[in-house]
């Protein structure tokens, strides 16, 4: 048999599929809904806080001395530097949420791809079992007529009808499993699920390892994520030195004293001498260990994909050298002539069809570990899809 028959060589991929997912979702959507409450977040507590009025009146005593009374309009603010290094913590602090954004997205979109993948998978085999049917129900009528002629033996007539039952019965599980995929993949896909019907696995260009780790270095949010956690804790820590500064209080007041008007304005310092004590040097650590932590993190990461890059090759290297067998080995066309001229018994004959279609099966999982190993080393392009 053609290994394009049951293997998906051909076909449009998933990315069509996978465009649905992405404005489809349940779970992206309440992503993006946790996102736009980070963006508004993002822009407060960034300004002067609220501006005072007072009025005092004081009657004399004795009443001939008159009333005092007092209007006073005052403005406390930080200083200026303050507002700026916030408003960059808070720009940074954004920029993470959106990176744990595309986090979560890239991670949502892969799930959603491998179990495409495990639908193309279930369908691949559903079409070698039934084959595998045909071909021992094809196989049973000619030896009920061998049975009466006394050509086999009913041990292999009843062989036979037990690899038909579990056949029957293989067929019935990957029927319900390839159902309930389906299920999962229109809630996902807004009811899409459809397109992966003529699709096959996505086409990515030859990985290189090296290659790959710069790319994901510079671009998967996996990666980026700890760049950010370390330029959230460096603006902390110059928005700490800050508050070593003076805040600054600016004023108009007006006394009124038994027709005498006082009229001016007031400027104030708040100084902090104690408020911010040792406050620089735990941002300080902060700041170091987060470096630390983003390096760790790092390389953590890279030590996975070289992990991962070295699976996949071992997967390529298996998936060719079974391809190869099976295209020496998995040919059954001569198979029925052999039994025919008797140079093989009922039983061989069984034996070996049941060894090719389960070589048929292995490989149609391995394919599928493969390409679901290739499409995670090229993950970090699933955060441009829109």
């Amino acid at each position: 048999m053609v290994l394009t028959a049951w293997l998906n060589l051909s076909g449009q991929g998933t990315v069509t599929f996978l465009n649905e997912v992405s404005s489809s979702h349940p779970a992206l959507k309440s992503y993006a809904s946790r996102l736009e409450v980070s963006r508004a977040e993002s822009v407060t507590g960034n300004t002067p806080g609220n501006f005072g009025v007072g009025y005092g009146y004081f009657p004399g005593s004795p009443d001939a001395i008159g009333v005092k009374q007092t209007i006073s309009a005052t403005q406390s603010f930080e200083f200026p530097t303050n507002y700026v290094r916030r408003g960059k913590l808070n720009k940074e602090t954004y920029a993470r949420e959106e990176t744990e954004y595309e986090l979560n997205r890239v991670r949502t979109l892969l799930e959603a791809r491998n179990t495409a993948y495990r639908y193309i998978c279930l369908k691949a085999k559903l079409v070698v079992l039934q084959e595998k049917l045909a071909e021992y129900s094809a196989l049973k009528s000619g030896l009920v007529a061998m049975l009466q002629e006394g050509a086999v033996t009913r041990q292999d007539f009843n062989r036979l009808n037990i690899e038909l039952s579990i056949t029957v019965s293989e067929i019935s599980s990957s029927q319900a499993e390839i159902n309930a995929i389906k299920s999962n993949l229109d809630y996902i896909s807004g009811g899409k699920s459809t397109l992966l019907d003529a699709a096959g696995y996505d086409r990515f260009p030859e990985p290189d390892l090296l290659v790959l780790d710069s790319i994901r270095r510079a671009m998967h949010p996996a990666f980026l994520l700890y760049d950010k956690e370390f330029a959230i804790s460096q603006q902390r820590l110059s928005l700490t030195r800050s508050d070593n500064l003076p805040d600054i209080e600016v004023g108009f007041g007006s006394e009124i004293i038994a027709g005498n008007h006082y009229t001016g304005p007031s400027v104030g310092l708040s100084i902090p001498l104690w408020t911010n004590r040792n406050e620089v040097k735990l941002a300080s650590v902060r700041s170091s260990s987060a470096a630390v932590e983003r390096e760790a993190a790092q390389s953590s990461l890279s030590s996975d994909l070289k992990t991962m890059f070295e699976y996949y090759m071992n997967l390529k290297q298996n998936f060719e050298a079974m391809k190869e067998n099976y295209s020496v080995f998995g040919d059954v066309a001569g198979l029925a002539e052999a039994l025919k001229e008797k140079e093989i018994t009922i039983s061989e004959y069984i034996s070996y069809l049941e060894s090719v279609y389960d070589i048929r099966e292995a490989i149609i999982d391995l394919d599928k570990d493969y390409h679901v190993v290739l499409a995670s080393l090229f993950d970090y392009l699933l955060a441009d899809m829109k």
